[in-house]
């Protein structure tokens, strides 16, 4: 039985003058380097802030017992959701996906990817958080999501079918036109939102942030 749970992350962010950026295939280094580019993106932003970007009802489905032995962590998908301040009207979720406490030479991260579209404009939203120190820091670190939005430029055209594995499969040229960092909103919500299989998952969880440089068993 798969867990389930509705998360919303919100903050400011910065206008960014298209910085390229080349969306990776998912997997163990996709999101290397994105803590890095979302500083410098907003130290180099000649802009003030430029909004609120708010991740809002995302749904996070964990399937079957979710781990994944190779990255010792939990894929999980992104079903639904809506995204606000990228345009000027919320934009539903596409595609999207949640690889959740997967290690790291340094430690884990949790590496969010959503698709929207409006009209002939697509972006993927990019986040990253990374869980290094502990419990010491469990809270900041899991409540707090280094982000992107890419506005892709490539002629790849979103598929009718199979979007998912698409988003997913990445090598999509884009420029980051948002960055910033966000944080987790409704942590109570989030808890109570939660379906499924909750105590392996939780136990899991809990583990794995507590030792996040543990060796694979």
């Amino acid at each position: 039985m798969s867990v389930t749970f509705r998360e919303r992350m919100a903050g400011p962010v910065h206008v960014v003058d298209r910085v390229p950026w080349r969306v990776p295939p998912r997997g163990a280094r996709a999101g290397d380097g994105l803590v890095r580019l979302v500083a410098d993106a907003v130290d180099r932003s000649t802009e003030r802030i430029g909004g609120v970007l708010d991740l809002d009802r995302l749904t996070v489905t964990v399937p079957g017992s979710g781990a994944e032995p190779e990255r010792d962590g939990y894929a999980a998908e992104v079903t639904t959701g809506v995204v606000l301040g990228v345009r000027r009207r919320p934009l539903d979720v596409v595609a999207g996906f949640a690889d959740l406490l997967t290690r790291t030479p340094t430690g884990r991260r949790m590496h969010y990817r959503l698709l929207v579209v409006d009209g002939p404009h697509r972006y993927v939203v990019e986040g990253v958080k990374t869980v290094e120190g502990g419990l010491r820091t469990a809270w900041r670190e899991t409540t707090t999501l280094h982000t992107v939005v890419v506005r892709l430029t490539g002629p790849q055209a979103v598929p009718t079918t199979g979007t998912a594995r698409w988003l997913a499969a990445g090598d999509l040229d884009g420029e980051v036109v948002l960055a910033g960092v966000l944080r987790v909103r409704g942590l109570l919500a989030q808890g109570a939102s939660m379906r499924g299989r909750l105590l392996p998952f939780l136990a899991g969880f809990v583990r794995r942030t507590a030792r996040p440089r543990a060796p694979l068993r």
